[in-house]
């Protein structure tokens, strides 16, 4: 009712505003390019109940997206060495890479390259029973790593797999977690990445942690035998204080309100 109302009102007062807009999308959607998306949207203009703003915006948004043009996608591997008393302690993930180039989006804002990574995080038993968790969250991109100072549009067009592995700055640390109790999300805590020791006791320190892109496999199970409740808290969308987040805190001195499981595991597309 509130979409309806603003509708009415915008076609009221700028009726020749639309007017011409609507000229614009019949021009855009008659070329030869556009058959199907014209199709489409006729289809959809036909049938829905929605105002005309509505269908508006939806247009630009399919038009917008109809401009992408190009899609790479890569494996890469994470690995994380740990010093311990123990001696030097090694894990790593491979994860799913996806670059989505926009250059030709029909809305100049919307120009440019996005990317996204999905997988497990690192997980590396310091000590028995207690875990250092490398996580998603905060974690670089492989063109910053592998390829600092090249735009992503242009690196992955020169990028080659398998690659050598190369250190990750420690500015560029990805956020590192541990748990009071593996099977109590809601102990979730922060660890300070230049103060392992703090944690996990004299002589527990980051080694290197490095970024490569990779032929092998994703990683995909290694995380849940070790914390069995991530995939209900996936499924329901669960933040790690076991409520589903409506308004997120933007700031709050238990981490378990401000972290999901996606830290630790996110689907692959």
């Amino acid at each position: 009712m509130i979409l309806g109302g603003i509708g009415e009102r915008l076609l009221k007062h700028g009726s020749a505003f639309f007017r011409q807009i609507h000229k614009v999308l019949r021009a855009v959607l008659t070329s030869h390019s556009m058959v199907l998306v014209r199709s489409f949207l006729a289809r959809v203009i036909a049938k829905t109940p929605f105002p005309r703003t509505v269908l508006f915006l939806f247009c630009l948004v399919m038009l917008n997206l109809c401009g992408a043009q190009k899609t790479w996608t890569w494996h890469q591997k994470l690995s994380v060495t740990v010093i311990t008393p123990d001696g030097p302690k090694t894990s790593s993930s491979v994860l799913w890479g996806h670059l989505h180039d926009h250059s030709d989006a029909w809305l100049p804002d919307a120009r440019g390259a996005s990317t996204s990574v999905r997988g497990e995080g690192v997980a590396i038993e310091v000590t028995p029973g207690r875990y250092l968790f490398v996580t998603q969250t905060e974690l670089p991109s492989i063109f910053q790593v592998l390829f600092p100072g090249v735009s992503p549009l242009e690196a992955v067009k020169v990028m080659e797999s398998p690659s050598e592995a190369k250190p990750v700055p420690p500015d560029l640390y990805p956020m590192m977690m541990t748990f009071g109790r593996l099977d109590d999300p809601a102990s979730v805590r922060r660890v300070d990445p230049n103060n392992l020791e703090a944690e996990f006791g004299p002589g527990v320190k980051i080694q290197v942690i490095e970024l490569s892109l990779t032929d092998e496999p994703i990683t995909d199970g290694a995380m849940i035998k070790i914390l069995p409740w991530l995939d209900e808290y996936r499924e329901n969308a669960w933040h790690l204080n076991g409520t589903k987040c409506i308004t997120c805190p933007v700031r709050s001195e238990n981490l378990a309100d401000l972290i999901s499981a996606d830290s630790f595991k996110t689907e692959v597309q």
